[in-house]
């Protein structure tokens, strides 16, 4: 096998284990009212691997795939970017909740 071949296929089981930490980050988001504390360190677990998977992205790019330009990359960490992007929104959504006292 090429580096080439060893890198897509990292990518691709990369790509499946963020859509799997998106839907899990989902359900537990969906579920976490009233929920224990352990629900909510799971919840912060999916959390932390989607912001080091996105971190990886911008910033060790280069250092770790050689022959995938990273514009292309951007489909493997895609799932990893939705569950960063659904964080921000829940905690401004909360936020203006608590704001407006509704």
């Amino acid at each position: 096998m090429n580096r080439e071949n060893t890198e897509l296929r990292i990518l691709e089981i990369t790509r499946v284990v963020g859509w799997l930490n998106l839907l899990f980050f989902s359900y537990l988001l969906i579920t976490g009212k009233g929920a224990s504390g352990q629900h909510s360190i799971l919840l912060l677990i999916t959390f932390t691997v989607s912001v080091i998977g996105t971190f990886i992205y911008y910033v060790f790019w280069g250092k770790l795939f050689f022959t995938v330009e990273k514009i292309k990359g951007i489909k493997y960490i895609k799932p990893y970017r939705l569950v960063v992007i659904i964080s921000i929104g829940a905690v401004i959504i909360i936020n203006l909740i608590l704001y407006l006292n509704v």
